[in-house]
């Protein structure tokens, strides 16, 4: 039997875009999106184990509201290129009826693209890998282009930006890639494990 004795990292990293319906203009504005209006504390979604007892682990939505607050004021909103970058190489649900498995290359990750069966030291099965990647590639790009351009589409009139967190940061990072953060905002989640 496993025990885990502690938060336990798959070294991940997420990204978020996230729709916010007015501009954010302060850290007590971002704290109104994000949280509800009694929230104090924003829950880890593990916790960890100590004296033989799950243990939560919780954060002041002060100082979560100030880290999200600080990654805003360093970016433009509805910045087309950011938001490409951030879902083009990583897996998120589906949105909006388009698939979104993109392996961590930025490949879409389908059968018909497979290289398995291919020997990479043969000549001839080297000029098919590399079409096949090639193809994968582009389809890649054109899938990731065609989500971002609904995403925006949906935002009408919104602020999108874009934050990534990671769990080979620290517990704190971790809580933010892995839990509910942008619940209560229009966003798309895209992990890269």
């Amino acid at each position: 039997m496993k025990i885990r004795t502690g938060f336990v990292s798959n070294s991940s990293s997420s990204s978020f875009v996230v729709a916010f319906p007015r501009k954010p203009e302060s850290v007590d504005d971002v704290k109104k999106m994000l949280f509800d209006k009694d929230q104090t504390h924003y829950k880890h979604p593990y916790g960890t184990w100590e004296d033989g007892k799950e243990k939560d682990v919780v954060y002041p939505v002060d100082r979560v509201a100030e880290t999200v607050w600080e990654d805003i004021k360093h970016q433009d909103p509805n910045n087309m290129e950011a938001i490409y970058e951030s879902i083009s190489c990583g897996w998120f649900d589906e949105f909006d009826g388009l698939s979104g498995h993109i392996d961590e290359y930025g490949n879409i990750w389908d059968a018909k693209y497979s290289t398995n069966h291919l020997d990479y030291s043969n000549p001839d099965d080297k000029k098919k890998i590399d079409e096949i990647w090639k193809a994968r590639e582009e389809e890649s790009d054109r899938r990731a282009k065609e989500i971002a351009d609904r995403f925006m589409a949906k935002c009408e009139d919104m602020f999108v930006y874009v934050f990534e967190y990671s769990d080979n940061d620290s517990i704190y990072h971790a809580a933010l890639e892995h839990g509910d953060l942008f619940k209560k905002l229009f966003n798309i989640r895209t992990s890269y494990h």
